[in-house]
């Protein structure tokens, strides 16, 4: 009686112990699997909205009214084509040396556009940045020259500055 006890006790593990080992190594789906997944959107460069990757950067233009552009791309990595309305944002931070948390971004213009791209086609586009949020851009640009030249010079500079980014999102309806 004790042998056939410890014979079924060790069958009873071994099937349990195979059957852990088979539903954890067994091969299935994960996050990481394909360009929809977790990896796959992690690793491009930019903004992903479904299959379309974003990236944008604000840049001095002569040719603007303002001296400033929003310059942005748009990627469709997919296999179909993809119809959504984008919205561009401009950011600004203002990062205060003697704060001890980061700054939050503010959305300080935005530009909304529909966008349709076939697969794997790309667009850019450029938008004109408003005369106002353009002389931001200019004072930041030169307090950064600015800045450069004393910290270059060994000066530390303990004054707050001011940044800009270009973020995305999918436009809400």
């Amino acid at each position: 009686m004790t042998s056939l006890r410890t014979l079924s006790t060790v069958l009873g593990v071994a099937a349990f112990t195979s059957a852990v080992s088979l539903a954890t190594a067994w091969p299935h789906a994960t996050f990481a699997d394909g360009r929809r997944g977790l990896m796959g959107r992690l690793d491009a460069p930019g903004t992903r909205i479904d299959d379309v990757v974003v990236s944008g950067e604000v840049k001095r233009d002569p040719k603007s009214k303002s001296g400033w552009v929003v310059e942005v791309t748009a990627r469709n990595d997919g296999d179909h084509a993809e119809t959504f309305e984008l919205e561009t944002d401009l950011e600004r931070t203002v990062r205060n040396p003697m704060s001890r948390s980061g700054a939050m971004p503010t959305a300080v213009w935005k530009q909304n556009e529909t966008l349709t791209l076939a697969a794997g086609e790309s667009v850019a586009r450029r938008y004109d940045v408003p005369a106002a949020i353009g002389t931001q851009l200019a004072a930041s640009a030169r307090a950064e020259t600015s800045a450069a030249a004393r910290n270059a010079k060994g000066i530390p500079s303990l004054t707050s500055r001011t940044s800009f980014a270009v973020g995305f999102q999918k436009a809400h309806a």
